[in-house]
């Protein structure tokens, strides 16, 4: 029961997170209207009608404001105009989410290997201590196959886009 409260809470922290992020990109009457515009930090192929694949740099919607650090980007000439601006601003955000959330559930499964292994070999030959410890290495290696599940999820909003 504490574990699917934890991760409720969890979940519950992320959604507000991401709700705070949406809310604070709303444009109110008579401001500057967002960007279309973003920084690809993932070299990625092309999606049609766009012919050439898309390199890290700044990317968007042609002839767009692209304001970046107080800079018009577009008026600088840092700014490749391209189609599908959004397709590929919405893929490199999935990639860099994925990205982090890989490294840190590998960080975290060593360290439950390790601590795993620790709690195993200090078992001294109490079973019930040795379990835990096969048990905390198991849910280790879970985390390591969700994380390798992680990467697939680009893949898988490709596919879905028709990247």
């Amino acid at each position: 029961m504490k574990k699917i409260l934890t991760i409720g809470i969890v979940i519950v922290i992320m959604l507000i997170g991401m709700a705070n992020i949406a809310v604070g990109d709303v444009v109110m009457p008579g401001e500057q209207q967002p960007n279309e515009c973003c920084v690809i930090r993932h070299r990625m192929l092309a999606i049609p009608p766009d012919t050439e694949a898309v390199n890290p740099g700044i990317y968007g919607a042609p002839g767009a404001t692209c304001i970046i650090g107080g800079i018009d980007k577009n008026k600088t000439g840092e700014m490749e105009e391209v189609l599908n601006w959004a397709a590929y601003c919405t893929i490199d955000t999935i990639y860099t989410v994925t990205d982090w959330a890989f490294w840190i559930m590998i960080i975290l499964a060593v360290l439950m290997f390790v601590i795993g292994g620790g709690v195993f070999v200090m078992s001294a030959g109490n079973p019930e201590r040795a379990a835990r410890g096969k048990k905390i290495v198991i849910y280790g290696i879970i985390g390591v196959a969700i994380a390798l599940l992680a990467k697939l999820i680009p893949a898988v909003a490709r596919f879905l886009i028709g990247m």
